[in-house]
Formats: C-alpha cells, structure tokens, sequence
C-alpha cells in the first residue's frame, strides 16, 4: 500500500478498526455473562444469605460503560503500540 501513495494512517487504520471491533465484542460477552451470572445465580442467593450485600441488576448496568471504555482503550493502546512496532511504514 505505500507503494501506491497510501498514508501511514490509512494503512494503520483498518489494524485499529479490527482491534476495536474485537473489543467491543469482548465487552459484549463479558456484559452478557455477567447478566446470565446474576440472573442464574446471584438472584436466588439473597433469600438464603440475607446479611451480605449483593450485587443487583442496577450494579451489572453500572459496569457496562466501564467495560466497553476500558476494552476499547486497551486495544486501542495496544494496536498503536504493535503497529509502531512491527510496522515498518
């Protein structure tokens, strides 16, 4: 591609596009766990242990902003460290 005139960006930018797509899939399964987790088990636990503090639905909610950011950014940072890397461009 640098052959033909392409920029470092946009031989960069499909590499950061697949590492985020990754992530946002990874957050995904990690959100839809945590909810069958929760629905599965979490739920019928309060009734049987009624002094300890249990994570609600509202908590599992909470955390979906958290995960997609932190996956995001974690690829993110990793794409652009590999691709300075290893990428003689």
């Amino acid at each position: 591609m640098r052959l033909v005139g392409a920029t470092n960006w946009f031989i960069r930018l499909p590499f950061l596009i697949e590492g985020v797509v990754a992530a946002v899939l990874g957050a995904g399964l990690a959100i839809a766990f945590l909810y069958v987790i929760n629905w599965a088990y979490l739920a019928q636990l309060p009734t049987s242990v009624p002094f300890l503090p249990w994570v609600g639905s509202g908590d599992v909610l909470a955390t979906v902003p958290w995960l997609l950011s932190a996956g995001v950014g974690v690829a993110m940072i990793a794409g652009l460290v590999a691709l300075g890397r290893y990428l003689e461009v």
